[in-house]
């Protein structure tokens, strides 16, 4: 794992850090101005996946998978990585994250590698939480993201677009959350 504050992104964003980090990085570069935030790469989400438990868990969700049980799949997955433990290093960045965010409110974000492409967008189908506080919240914050690559709606679309329905590489942004008067979403289309 990697913590990389705004605008100090040394890894290559596309493979480590995901479409919603590698955007807020792209926004930093042009100046425009974002609220403070890092990103704890994807290689984190692996080290918790590299677990023995987690490891079981998904030998038990592809065979679910294989057997067409996608809900029984994602409740494999997402009951592994919400009870699996976040390795050391991966805790001494999201500490160092929130602590430099000067522990306030913060916005914990998933950042899917690979979120859209081409021929996918998984727009809206990963988690994230605002209004985390605590770092104990921060920690089961990182879990909900890192748990929400195996929804069973993801793990379904991935297999209507022939992607490997358990193979989700995800990257957290941990990011200041504004108190906003107002707020919106853009769609624009090519």
């Amino acid at each position: 794992g990697k913590t990389t504050p705004q605008g100090d992104v040394r890894v290559d964003p596309a493979a480590a850090i995901g479409g919603k980090a590698q955007a807020l990085h792209a926004l930093v570069e042009a100046g425009v101005h974002v609220p403070a935030w890092h990103v704890i790469a994807a290689s984190a989400c692996a080290a918790v996946l590299a677990q023995r438990d987690c490891i079981h868990a998904l030998d038990r969700a592809r065979d679910q998978v294989a057997q067409g049980q996608f809900a029984a799949a994602s409740a494999t997955m997402q009951t592994a990585l919400h009870a699996a433990a976040i390795p050391d290093d991966v805790m001494e960045l999201a500490r160092a994250a929130w602590t430099s965010l000067g522990q306030g409110i913060v916005a914990v974000r998933s950042s899917a590698i690979g979120e859209d492409g081409a021929d996918h967008s998984f727009a809206g189908q990963f988690d994230s939480v605002l209004g985390v506080h605590t770092f104990d919240a921060l920690l089961d914050a990182l879990r909900t993201c890192w748990a929400s690559a195996f929804s069973e709606r993801v793990i379904q679309y991935r297999m209507r677009h022939e992607l490997d329905a358990l193979d989700v590489q995800m990257a957290v942004i941990i990011q200041q959350q504004v108190d906003a008067t107002s707020a919106g979403v853009l769609f624009t289309g090519d």
